[in-house]
């Protein structure tokens, strides 16, 4: 499995097929967390997807069919460290960032 990230920032940056910017804001928070962290986006999610990787790129978790602003994500029993989140609409990859989950 590979995992192609993004670039630390929070605002993934695309462009249609004019060229025109399109731009996906989004803020996940806390981070790093030790029980829940919430992933809020600036547009309403239409049966959306959130992965969470390991380190190493092992799937451990994911929210499937989402359909709203606001996500939140327990810890459940994911172990501390780092981890990489990837959220996907249809075909498309709308953010990957990294999670950190503390004790």
């Amino acid at each position: 499995m590979e995992l192609i990230l993004i670039p630390k920032d929070s605002l993934h940056k695309e462009f249609d097929k004019d060229g025109k910017e399109i731009c996906f804001d989004y803020k996940l928070f806390p981070n790093p967390f030790s029980f829940e962290t919430i992933l809020r986006t600036n547009d309403n999610l239409r049966n959306a997807t959130l992965t969470i990787y390991y380190s190493y790129g092992q799937q451990v978790k994911q929210i499937k069919n989402i359909c709203s602003q606001t996500i939140v994500v327990h810890r459940d029993n994911l172990p501390s460290g780092l981890y990489y989140v990837s959220l996907t609409q249809g075909n498309k990859t709308l953010l990957t960032d990294k999670l950190i989950i503390t004790d």
